[in-house]
C-alpha cells in the first residue's frame, strides 16, 4: 500500500463467476497443442467471460482451433491430431491450426474465427494461400520422411466466408495446381455447421451455434471495409 501498489485476484475484483471463467480460460490454454477440449469447456469460458465481450471475441478464433479439432477428430477418426504445430521448412517457420495424419493423407487446417458470416479479408486468405500452404507443402518433401508419400490436403475453415473475387479466385486455383503435389479446400461458416452436424455431438454442435456463429459480436474496424481482392494466384511450379 505504501507504494501505491494493492495485491487483487480476479475473485476480488470480478467475482466468483468469472474468476472461474479465468481458471478454465488458462487450463485451456496451457493444454493447447495436447488434444482437443471438451466442448462443454468452451461453453463454460464464453459464459463465465460473458461481461467481457470485447475481449471474449479476442478468444474466438483460438477457441475456434478446439472445435474444428473436435469436428475433424469424431467425424473421420485421425491416427494422429495436434494442434499449434510450427513446421520449419530451411528457416521459414509455419504454424498449422489443426493437423490430421491418416494412413494414406494428412491434413493441414488453418482455421480463421472471424465475426458470424462476415467477409475475411482477402490478405489472410491470400497470406495462407500464397506462403503457408506452399512453405508447409516444402517441410513435409524436404524434412518430414513420414508424410513425403502421402495426399496432402490443405483446407481452410472459417466462421465467416471470403469474397466473391476470393472465392472465385479459389475455386480456378484448386483446378489448376497439380493432384499430385497436393489438393486445396475451404469450408466457410455454413460448411462449417454442416461437419459439426455430421458428428451428431449436441454439445459440441450447441457450441458452435451459439458462440461462433450467432452470439452477438463487435465487429472490428478493419471487418467494415474489406479490401479489394488482389491476385491469389500460386507458383507456377503448383499449377504445373
Amino acid at each position: 500500500l505504501r507504494k501505491g501498489v494493492i495485491p487483487v485476484t480476479p475473485q476480488n475484483l470480478y467475482g466468483k463467476e468469472v474468476a472461474a471463467g479465468f481458471r478454465s480460460l488458462i487450463t485451456a490454454l496451457t493444454y493447447m497443442g495436447d488434444m482437443p477440449i471438451d466442448p462443454a469447456m468452451i461453453d463454460e469460458i464464453f459464459n463465465r467471460l460473458k461481461k467481457f465481450e470485447g475481449s471474449v471475441n479476442n478468444l474466438r478464433g483460438t477457441l475456434f482451433e478446439y472445435v474444428v479439432a473436435s469436428i475433424v477428430e469424431k467425424n473421420n477418426r485421425p491416427h494422429e491430431l495436434s494442434m499449434n504445430k510450427t513446421l520449419n521448412n530451411k528457416g521459414k517457420k509455419s504454424e498449422v491450426d489443426v493437423l490430421a495424419i491418416y494412413q494414406t493423407n494428412a491434413r493441414f487446417i488453418e482455421c480463421k474465427g472471424y465475426p458470424p458470416y462476415s467477409t475475411v479479408p482477402d490478405e489472410e486468405f491470400k497470406k495462407w494461400l500464397t506462403e503457408s500452404v506452399p512453405n508447409v507443402f516444402g517441410y513435409c518433401k524436404n524434412v518430414h520422411p513420414d508424410w513425403k508419400e502421402k495426399e496432402l490436403e490443405f483446407e481452410f475453415w472459417t466462421t465467416g466466408k471470403l469474397s466473391d473475387a476470393a472465392l472465385a479466385s479459389f475455386n480456378d486455383l484448386s483446378k489448376k495446381i497439380k493432384k499430385s503435389r497436393y489438393s486445396i479446400a475451404y469450408k466457410d461458416a455454413s460448411q462449417v455447421k454442416e461437419a459439426a452436424a455430421l458428428t451428431k455431438d449436441k454439445k459440441l454442435i450447441a457450441t458452435l451455434n451459439q458462440h461462433f456463429l450467432t452470439h452477438p459480436v463487435v465487429i472490428p474496424s478493419y471487418e467494415l471495409s474489406v479490401p479489394a481482392a488482389r491476385s491469389l494466384a500460386t507458383s507456377k511450379e503448383d499449377m504445373e
